[in-house]
């Protein structure tokens, strides 16, 4: 059974100035899985730490669930080409033929042109695979 104030807590946590205990809560959130599915989408959509929004990425493709495709999809135009990556990725690893289609929409040289830019300046970015 899910912890209800656990979920509020790390919502509030979500806030946090400080990134890595933000961080800290997304990895937390994963763990809890499916429930946490709304709180990740919006981290992803409005968090102001390209790291939060790429490791919310991340999470949500580890845990999964289709419902996460649209604003997984929606998140692909974000600036940051770690959260792309992270996107894409995540996209990947739910499969779904809407997320699959999501991915192919986008131009897969620009994904990896991305990629070998994180690996080239060493961003230190964790990704959950």
């Amino acid at each position: 059974m899910i912890d209800v104030s656990k979920v509020s807590k790390l919502i509030g946590t979500l806030k946090h100035d400080d990134k890595q205990v933000r961080i800290r809560a997304v990895e937390e959130l994963i763990q809890i899985g499916k429930p946490a599915i709304p709180v990740l989408t919006e981290t992803l959509l409005q968090d102001k730490s390209s790291q939060v929004r790429s490791i919310a990425a991340s999470a949500l493709g580890k845990i999964g669930d289709p419902t996460a495709v649209p604003v997984l999809e929606k998140a692909l135009r974000d600036k940051s080409k770690g959260v792309y990556v992270n996107v894409a990725k995540a996209l990947r690893k739910i499969g779904t033929p809407e997320a699959i289609e999501a991915v192919e929409k986008f131009d897969m040289e620009e994904i990896n042109e991305a990629m070998r830019s994180i690996q080239g300046k060493g961003n230190l970015v964790r990704v959950y695979e």
